[in-house]
């Protein structure tokens, strides 16, 4: 999970071979090698939000499994109405390790507004 990535634009991802991770993980612009994961087993799904204001984030459920499908919510929050943003961006990602799957993945976005918190002030 992070919010600063190359990748500028919005993508979904699902990774379930040595090499496409390689791919992903220099795509990502990570240092070191690559973190091995045992693709018999496991699969890696992601979001990226790509350039988004400040104060965006992107948070992955646990997957949830149907008879004919997998199903993983994806929580995007970005800045309400009303709330200062810089005008700088970032690029929120969220990538996950779940049990390896024969059966489609589906991500379910669910978008919402942060709500803009007013400072509290203590009176002595």
């Amino acid at each position: 999970k992070g919010f600063y990535s190359p990748i500028k634009k919005y993508r979904e991802v699902i990774v379930d071979s040595d090499s496409a991770w390689g791919d992903l993980w220099k795509e990502m612009g990570q240092p070191g090698p690559t973190p091995s994961i045992n693709f018999q087993e496991s699969a890696v799904v992601g979001v990226f939000l790509g350039d988004s204001p400040q104060g965006s984030d992107v948070v992955l459920s646990n997957p949830h499994e149907y008879r004919s499908h997998l199903t993983l919510s994806c929580r995007i929050t970005s800045p309400g109405a009303g709330t200062p943003v810089s005008k700088n961006t970032t690029q929120p990602f969220h990538l996950k390790i779940i049990p390896r799957t024969d059966k489609p993945i589906r991500f379910l976005q669910i978008t919402e507004a942060s709500a803009l918190t007013p400072a509290t002030t203590t009176q002595p």
